[in-house]
């Protein structure tokens, strides 16, 4: 009886076939309990029977093992992914090319590029930026801790409080945590930076708005985005040498006092959190959280990849277009990259979204505002993560006012440069 159940199974084969490929293991779950049963009994005559069962539906193929039955059941998994990507095919047959919110700054006598990263929590910067920009020197070295971002851990070796940040005319105070080890050199102004300024990220415009209480509103167009190494060479060159380098990835929530916006939407009838992260190339979802949408099965592993920002991230595959309901008159389609090595649920809507819908981030009004054939709003909602004991172990707290319960709403952060004076106002 054990030889038959061997020979039936071929086991290390099975085990390799479903450790290599999960989303077909949640395929058979959901889809074909039988045969997943077969695979987890030890008796034979269960095997032999599905096995039957299968010769006899598909007289035209004969199937001597469980493993070769996987190998049919795969292929009929893949054709299911081609044909639901084939369904929502016209959707995205005319895309405008994706929008990056990358826009020249001023540090000191420094010209740069940044990325304004809704999904990056808290304003940061490379040591080697830093160490570029003449801040060595400047960085609280008592201020260290690990930050999360996705599958990969980054230090945190300092911070950097009150940076003169200079967009046009307009001159803020930045706070930057600096970390380490990160695979790019760059500077982004997350999400903590653009809530406090109430700044407008527009995707069908392509502009960055500042809106204004006591002057005029500015507006400063995104720059494209840099293609090969030759193009990012001339850049270079004629910003000084002094450009960072682009496609970040923003941290994940778990990173104290930083703030990140989402909004709620239903993805297969389940009711969902999405974060909005300006920062991410493609919107993505954990393994996690595509395992609990009831998607992860349809994950086309041919498009595995390894992309860079922080660090290495590992994408395990694509879920093809999945409709995403906003409300019972707002349903759009899109495809999601899904994330090796985040352990808890994270769904991100990122700048391809932003841009095919020509979105508007409005960190003024706190709303995702979408450009269909009429306007639709939706309300944004922050989750702030705070550990107060942690903040104070590492020095954070003064800097962010954790241990006196104060935010930064008081400091004066704005001043405008002409060619007279420099004008403070306290926003």
């Amino acid at each position: 009886m054990g030889n038959q159940c061997s020979q039936l199974t071929h086991l290390p084969e099975v085990k390799r076939l479903m450790k290599i490929n999960p989303p077909l293991h949640e395929f058979i779950e959901e889809e074909c309990p039988l045969v997943n049963r077969a695979i987890g009994s030890c008796d034979a005559r269960i095997k032999s029977a599905v096995l039957n069962e299968f010769n006899r539906i598909l007289p035209k193929r004969h199937f001597e093992s469980i493993n070769e039955l996987l190998l049919y059941i795969e292929q009929k998994r893949i054709q299911r992914i081609d044909f639901l990507a084939s369904v929502s095919a016209p959707r995205f047959e005319r895309l405008p090319e994706i929008k990056f919110p990358c826009v020249p700054i001023k540090i000191g006598d420094k010209i740069l590029m940044t990325f304004l990263d809704s999904g990056c929590g808290m304003s940061s910067m490379t040591r080697i930026a830093a160490y570029k920009l003449g801040f060595s020197s400047h960085i609280n070295p008592a201020v260290k801790g690990l930050a999360t971002g996705f599958g990969n851990n980054v230090n945190i070796v300092g911070v950097l409080p009150n940076v003169n940040v200079q967009f046009g005319d307009i001159v803020f105070l930045a706070t930057f945590v600096v970390i380490d080890k990160a695979v790019a050199d760059f500077i982004i102004i997350g999400a903590d930076f653009m809530m406090k300024h109430r700044i407008k990220l527009d995707f069908k415009t392509a502009e960055v708005v500042f809106p204004r209480k006591v002057i005029e509103e500015k507006a400063f167009k995104f720059m494209p985005p840099l293609k090969n190494a030759a193009v990012a060479a001339e850049f270079i060159v004629s910003m000084l040498e002094n450009v960072n380098v682009p496609r970040t990835l923003g941290f994940l929530p778990d990173i104290v006092n930083q703030r990140n916006v989402f909004v709620d939407a239903k993805i297969n009838e389940i009711q969902v959190q999405v974060m909005i992260d300006s920062g991410a190339e493609s919107s993505m979802m954990s393994r996690k959280a595509a395992s609990h949408l009831r998607l992860f099965k349809y994950t086309d592993l041919r498009k595995s990849r390894i992309s860079s920002g922080l660090g290495p991230v590992v994408v395990i595959g694509k879920i093809p277009p999945v409709p995403i309901e906003f409300d019972s008159h707002t349903i759009l389609f899109m495809p999601f990259d899904v994330l090796y090595g985040v352990e808890f649920e994270l769904i991100i809507l990122g700048s391809d979204f932003l841009t095919w819908y020509g979105c508007q981030i409005d960190f003024d009004s706190k709303r995702l505002n979408i450009r269909l054939d009429s306007l639709k709003s939706y309300a944004m909602h922050q989750c702030k993560c705070e550990k107060q004991e942690w903040l104070r172990s590492t020095g954070l707290g003064s800097l962010f006012g954790a241990e006196t319960g104060e935010t930064d709403a008081n400091e004066t952060s704005e001043i405008r440069l002409d060619s007279l004076n420099a004008v403070t106002i306290s926003l």
